[in-house]
C-alpha cells in the first residue's frame, strides 16, 4: 500500500517558494537544522535516558546507581527529558565517568544501524558498552547500506550533495549523529564532520563541492581534530558562548533558516545574536503550531514559520529543485523457484568451477556457505593455505560437509592443514587415529591425492625450539605472546569470550542482552576454561606457517559462529584471510546426537522424528544439501532417484515429501553411504 501524501501547508509552501526564489538570484543560504527532521528512527534523548537506566540495572553496586538516577527523576518532576537527560548524565559522570555517558549516547546513534548480518558488519566484535573509536565510527559510516534514513533525510542529503552551493557547501546542526553525513554520500557526494573546538576558531573550507558539516552539539565519535571536547559535556553557559563563537563566523550568505530546532541549548540563538550583521534574515520553522516566536537578542529580521512538517518539506524542496531523492535499501526476500532451482542451482550436468574465487561463490550461491573474503581482496593465488582448525572428537557430519569443501578446494591447488585441537582431550592419542582417518577419507572422496597435513596443537605447544626474535612482533609463534596480544587489547571481555564461543554472541540490537541473562550465566557454568586457550593456539600455529609462506593466500575454514573470532585476529595481526563457513543447523551442535548415527537404519528411525520443515537451515534441509547434493556436486556424481524422479534440488525433494513419496528412507542410505563408507 502506498503512503499517501499530505498537501503542504501554507508556510511550508512560503518557505520553499523562499528558497526557490532566492536560489535563482544567486543568493546563497546557511542552513541549520536540529532534530526535528521528520526521522523517526533519529536519536532521542528519551532513548539516552532508558539505555542509561539499563546500563545502571547491569551494574554490580547492589542498586546503588538505579537508585541515584531515581532520585535524579524524582528532583526533576515535570522538567521533562531534558531536565532528566542532564540530570542522569552529571550523575553518570560524577559516579563513573563521563566515557561511559558517552558509550551510551553513542549507542542511542548506533539505533538506525541495521546491517544486514551483525557479525560480518564493524560492529560486529565490539562490546555493547564500550565506546566507539574514531576508526571504528569510521568504519561503521562507510556501510551506507545499513543506516536507516527517512525519506526527509535522504531528500536533504540529496540537496546538500546536488546543490552545495545554495547552502555554501555547509551545514550547522545541534545533532550528534551521522545521519546527514551518510545520507549525502548515499546521494553521491563528499562530506565532512566537524567540530565546535575549545578555541572558537572555525575549521577552514575544504571545497565549493565537499559539504561541511558542523555539529555544534559534539559528534557521536572522536574526530581528527584539536581538542574536541566532551561529546555529552553540559551546555552551559560558558559553552554556548565558546560554540556561538565558533558558529558565527559560520552563518554567511544572504539568509538563515532554521529547521527542525527548538534550540534546546539555546546555542542557535547565541550564534544568530554574534552576528554582526544585525539586518540578517531568519527564516526559522516550527513543526508545533502554537510553537513561541524565538527572541534573537541584536536582530531585526527574524520571521517564524509554522507548522512546518519536515517530512513533508524535504522531498516536496528536492523536487523544486529538481534533485533525485535515492531510495532507500530495500530487504532480500529468499523465494525459491523450483525451475530455476533445477537449472541453476542443481543441475546434474553442471560442473564446480576450476579457480578457487568462482568456488567459492558458487558454495554461497547453490548451498548457503558463507565466503567472508573482502570486496576488494585480489584474486586468490595458484597455491593457497587451506587452515582448518578441528576439535578433536568424534567425527560428525559437519566435520564430513567442510572436509568435501576442502577436498575441492585441495584439487585447485592448496595446500591443506588440519590443526587438532587436542590441548584438553584426555585420551588424544586414542582418537586421534581414527578422527584422522575420517577427514581424509571425506577429503580424498573428492581429491584422490591431496597435499594434506595434520598437527597437532598439543605437540606443537610443547614444542620448546620454535623460532623467537624479531618476527615475533608481527607474527608472534609463541602462544603465551598471542595471548598478550588478544586479552591485552582494550575490547569487552563479553566480545572475546563471544570470540572463543564461551558465549553467545547475542546483538542488543537484535534481542535485549537483559533478557538473555540466563543463556549467558549457563554458557558461563557449562563450557569449560579451555576455550580461552583457544586463540592462542590456533592463532600462533597459523603465525609459524606464515612465516614460512608470508605471501600465501589463507583460506580458513569453519562454522559460521566462528566468524566473530577470526574476525578479531584480522582487528590484531591485519592479514587478510578468506574465511569460508558451513551453513549452521538450526538447534542442532557438534554435540548432538543427530549429527553423528551408526547405520543407515538409526539415521532413517531420526529423520521420521524431526520436523518436516521445509525452511532452509532446518536439519532436513542441511542434511540433504551438504550430504548429498554437495558431494555430487563437487565429484560430479549422478544426482540420485527415487521412483524415477531426480531429487536434484531441495525444492525437488520438498516435493517429493509432500507427495509422500520415500525420500526420507532413501535420504538416510544417500547420507550413510558418505558419512560412514560403502558396505
Amino acid at each position: 500500500m502506498t503512503e499517501q501524501v499530505r498537501p503542504l501547508q501554507d508556510a511550508e509552501e512560503d518557505l520553499i517558494k523562499q528558497l526557490v526564489a532566492r536560489y535563482g538570484m544567486g543568493q546563497r543560504i546557511t542552513l541549520v537544522v536540529g532534530s526535528g527532521l521528520g526521522d523517526p528512527a533519529a536519536p532521542r534523548l528519551v532513548d539516552v535516558i532508558r539505555l542509561a537506566e539499563q546500563y545502571a540495572r547491569g551494574r554490580d553496586d547492589d542498586g546503588d546507581l538505579t537508585e541515584a538516577l531515581h532520585r535524579v527523576r524524582e528532583s526533576t518532576g515535570e522538567g521533562g527529558p531534558a531536565a532528566l537527560y542532564e540530570g542522569y548524565r552529571r550523575v553518570l559522570a560524577d559516579w563513573i565517568s563521563a566515557d561511559e555517558f558517552d558509550a551510551i549516547a553513542q549507542l542511542s546513534v548506533l539505533k538506525r544501524y541495521r546491517p544486514p548480518e551483525l557479525i560480518a558488519s564493524p560492529l560486529g566484535s565490539h562490546g555493547f558498552w564500550q565506546p566507539i573509536t574514531m576508526l571504528l565510527g569510521e568504519e561503521i559510516e562507510e556501510d551506507h547500506d545499513s543506516w536507516q534514513l527517512s525519506g526527509s533525510i535522504r531528500a536533504l542529503g540529496a540537496l546538500l550533495a546536488e546543490r552545495p552551493e545554495l547552502f555554501g557547501a555547509r551545514v550547522l546542526t545541534t545533532n550528534i549523529d551521522p545521519a546527514l553525513e551518510i545520507a549525502i554520500r548515499r546521494a553521491g557526494g563528499t562530506a565532512v564532520s566537524k567540530v565546535a573546538n575549545r578555541t572558537g576558531i572555525p575549521y577552514p573550507q575544504t571545497s565549493d563541492r565537499v559539504v561541511a558539516v558542523h555539529h555544534l552539539h559534539g559528534f557521536w565519535r572522536p574526530l581528527p581534530q584539536s581538542d574536541p571536547g566532551r561529546l555529552t559535556e553540559h551546555i552551559d553557559e560558558s559553552a554556548v558562548t565558546r560554540i556561538a563563537r565558533h558558529a558565527a563566523p559560520l552563518i554567511e550568505g544572504d539568509l538563515v533558516c532554521v529547521l527542525g530546532s527548538s534550540d534546546r541549548g539555546a546555542t542557535i540563538k547565541a550564534a544568530l545574536a554574534e552576528t554582526r550583521r544585525r539586518n540578517l534574515p531568519v527564516l526559522w520553522a516550527s513543526h508545533e503550531p502554537d510553537a513561541p516566536d524565538p527572541e534573537i537578542v541584536g536582530l531585526s529580521s527574524v520571521r517564524h514559520l509554522r507548522p512546518v512538517d519536515n517530512a513533508r518539506l524535504f522531498p516536496e524542496l528536492a523536487e523544486a529543485f529538481s534533485v533525485r531523492v535515492p531510495s532507500g535499501p530495500t530487504e532480500t526476500v529468499k523465494a525459491r523457484h523450483p525451475n530455476w532451482e533445477r537449472i541453476f542451482v542443481s543441475q546434474p550436468d553442471s560442473e564446480p568451477p576450476e579457480p578457487i574465487d568462482d568456488l567459492l561463490r558458487e558454495l554461497e550461491r547453490r548451498f548457503g556457505w558463507k565466503s567472508g573474503r573482502p570486496k576488494d581482496a585480489p584474486p586468490i593465488g595458484a597455491s593457497p593455505l587451506v587452515y582448518w582448525p578441528v576439535r578433536l572428537r568424534r567425527p560428525s557430519v559437519i566435520h564430513m560437509a567442510q572436509a568435501f569443501a576442502v577436498g575441492a578446494l585441495a584439487g585447485r591447488g592448496a595446500r591443506i592443514v588440519v590443526a587438532l585441537d587436542d590441548l584438553s582431550v584426555a585420551d588424544s592419542a586414542a582418537l586421534r587415529g581414527p578422527f584422522e582417518a575420517e577427514l581424509r577419507r571425506w577429503i580424498t572422496h573428492v581429491t584422490p591425492d591431496p597435499d594434506l597435513t595434520f598437527q597437532s596443537l598439543r605437540a606443537y605447544v610443547e614444542n620448546r625450539d620454535r623460532m623467537r626474535g624479531p618476527e615475533d612482533m608481527l607474527r608472534p609463534t609463541d602462544p603465551w605472546v598471542v595471548a598478550r596480544e588478544f586479552y591485552g587489547r582494550p575490547v569487552s571481555l563479553y566480545t572475546a569470550l563471544a570470540a572463543v564461543k564461551a558465549l553467545p554472541h547475542l546483538s542488543p540490537f537484535d534481542l535485549d542482552i537483559e533478557e538473555s541473562a540466563a543463556m549467558i550465566v549457563q554458557n558461563l557454568q557449562q563450557q569449560g576454561a579451555r576455550r580461552i586457550l583457544t586463540p592462542m593456539t590456533i592463532w600462533a600455529y597459523l603465525h609459524s606457517l606464515l612465516r614460512k609462506s608470508p605471501d600465501a593466500s589463507v583460506i580458513t575454514i569453519s562454522g559460521r559462529d566462528e566468524g566473530l573470532f577470526w574476525d578479531q585476529w584480522h582487528q590484531i595481526f591485519r592479514h587478510r584471510l578468506s574465511p569460508l563457513y558451513n551453513p549452521r543447523i538450526k538447534s542442532v551442535s557438534h554435540e548432538s546426537g543427530m549429527v553423528r548415527w551408526s547405520s543407515a537404519e538409526q539415521l532413517a528411525r531420526q529423520l521420521q522424528t524431526v520436523p518436516r520443515s521445509h525452511e532452509e537451515g532446518r536439519y532436513l534441509h542441511w542434511l540433504f544439501q551438504n550430504a548429498v547434493l554437495l558431494p555430487a556436486y563437487l565429484t560430479r556424481r549422478r544426482i540420485p532417484e527415487v521412483d524415477g524422479f531426480a531429487i536434484d534440488s531441495w525444492a525437488a525433494f520438498a516435493a517429493a515429501m509432500e507427495a509422500d513419496l520415500p525420500v526420507l528412507n532413501r535420504l538416510a542410505d544417500w547420507a550413510t553411504e558418505r558419512y560412514l563408507g560403502p558396505n
